[in-house]
């Protein structure tokens, strides 16, 4: 939701509103670090462990990602603004394409594919960081990570660095390890500890939002604000664990609704959004123009919901008859 209202409505009257909406992106990441190292952790000693975590990842992801390559293979060439596809995209079909950005920037309409580049990275290095590292290890693994990531946006000039560079954007992915790990070990310190932490971290995240709407300064381009959003979402989700109103909160019709068919919505928003843009969306007035995005905001929904229905939930199902023992 973050995503799609950031690229949809972030202009006019509504862009103070949605303008950190980018910061869904490392919201996606802190989950993924959470989920992904629990189940490595809790199957490491299953047998094929590895080959079975990559198979259900590959069900999972693959199909709507290569179906939507193979049509906008089709598509790009009939257009000028998306002719660079022939050239490049080797970089899309083999989860690359964020070192393309690292170097040229953005490539439209398929920009936003440098997060799944850098999440299927991850899937097939971290089980192996898992396998070979204690969990305590790995918690202190995450935490240079973490530093290190930091270390680099502070000090290599590149406005693509975070996007392209796996390794300057491991925060959320590396805060989500670390809560996994500490959850299955000091579950009593969550709990314990969970409203004191989720204050802390929202009271820094709200200076750090203030600072940059009254500064009018990008926070996206601030080295500290992948840390501190992914700080904060990691809050949220140990308050999600141990707090019974968040967790009741976070399961409203709406929001599951949301997160059942996100991944969908991940794909879809960027490419249709782009392709309004190319035939008139842009050049409208504003409200025109709000009218316009939030008819391809409900395009986004229903092509999602059927993507999910006609196409994913066959893989899914087969995903879930891959077991880890």
């Amino acid at each position: 939701m973050l995503v799609l209202t950031f690229h949809f409505f972030t202009f006019g009257a509504l862009e103070k509103i949605f303008m950190f909406g980018w910061m869904g992106v490392d919201l996606f990441f802190v989950l993924s670090g959470f989920l992904i190292t629990g189940i490595l952790v809790d199957t490491k000693n299953e047998r094929g462990h590895y080959r079975t975590f990559i198979m259900r990842r590959v069900l999972r992801i693959f199909p709507i990602y290569y179906a939507v390559l193979i049509v906008f293979s089709f598509i790009a060439p009939f257009f000028k603004p998306t002719s660079w596809f022939t050239e490049y995209q080797v970089y899309f079909w083999t989860y690359t394409c964020n070192y393309l950005f690292l170097k040229h920037g953005f490539f439209w309409p398929l920009g936003h594919f440098w997060s799944l580049a850098i999440e299927e990275q991850f899937y097939l290095l971290w089980p192996i960081v898992i396998y070979f590292l204690k969990p305590k290890q790995v918690a202190l693994l995450s935490l240079s990570l973490i530093i290190l990531s930091v270390c680099l946006r502070l000090t290599i000039e590149n406005k693509y660095l975070s996007y392209g560079l796996p390794i300057a954007h491991l925060d959320g992915l590396s805060i989500g390890a670390i809560i996994s790990i500490f959850y299955r070990s000091h579950k009593e310190i969550f709990f314990k500890y969970s409203r004191e932490i989720l204050i802390t971290s929202s009271i820094v995240f709200l200076i750090f939002l203030c600072y940059g709407v009254f500064k009018n300064t990008n926070l996206n381009e601030n080295p500290l604000s992948i840390t501190i959003a992914s700080a904060f979402f990691g809050s949220v989700l140990i308050g999600g664990m141990s707090m019974n109103k968040i967790a009741k909160f976070l399961s409203f019709d709406f929001l599951v609704f949301f997160g059942k068919y996100s991944y969908g919505m991940y794909i879809f928003n960027s490419i249709f959004f782009h392709f309004s843009n190319l035939v008139f969306a842009r050049n409208l007035p504003v409200y025109q123009r709000l009218l316009t995005y939030f008819g391809v905001f409900l395009l986004t929904i229903i092509a999602s919901y059927l993507s999910y229905n006609l196409l994913e939930i066959k893989f899914i199902r087969l995903k879930e008859r891959l077991s880890y023992s």
